[in-house]
């Protein structure tokens, strides 16, 4: 019961941010003597992630994501969307989210370089090196997949 209300909790921080753009819903209680296995679990986090990702991936189209969302946020919903993939067992969900990471890190990646190339406030060799390494992790993630 207490991962129902988290998850609604964050649910409802989620849609508050603007993420879906609607009315935040009030999730269903479970009844009291529910007892949620560790597969049901990561898929109501898989939800969760996919929708963080999709709200990230709204606002960045729209220009609205700025530092907000960074890459190393991208990369923390990522990892959690890999990590409750791995733990339903659905192989080919699980690589085909790791391909799609993989591209979207290798976008930070790049756009990195480029910003430290034409001095954009804020970046550093330091910043570079971790962008690049979240995008190598990446990579290996789904090379230990195949």
């Amino acid at each position: 019961m207490v991962v129902a209300v988290i998850l609604g909790m964050s649910l409802l921080v989620v849609r508050g941010l603007g993420v879906r753009g609607a009315a935040p819903e009030q999730p269903a209680a479970p009844p009291a003597n529910a007892r949620a296995t560790a597969k049901e679990i990561a898929k109501d986090q898989i939800a969760l992630a996919k929708l963080a990702l999709d709200g990230i991936a709204a606002q960045r189209r729209l220009g609205r994501g700025g530092s907000a969302h960074t890459g190393a946020e991208i990369h923390r919903w990522n990892k959690r969307l890999i990590k409750a993939l791995r733990t339903v067992g659905d192989r080919p969900e699980l690589v085909k989210a790791l391909k799609g990471y993989v591209a979207v890190a290798k976008g930070e990646a790049d756009l990195a370089e480029q910003r430290l190339k034409v001095g954009f406030g804020g970046i550093d060799g330091i910043s570079v090196a971790d962008v690049k390494y979240r995008y190598l992790e990446a990579q290996r993630w789904l090379a230990e997949e195949k």
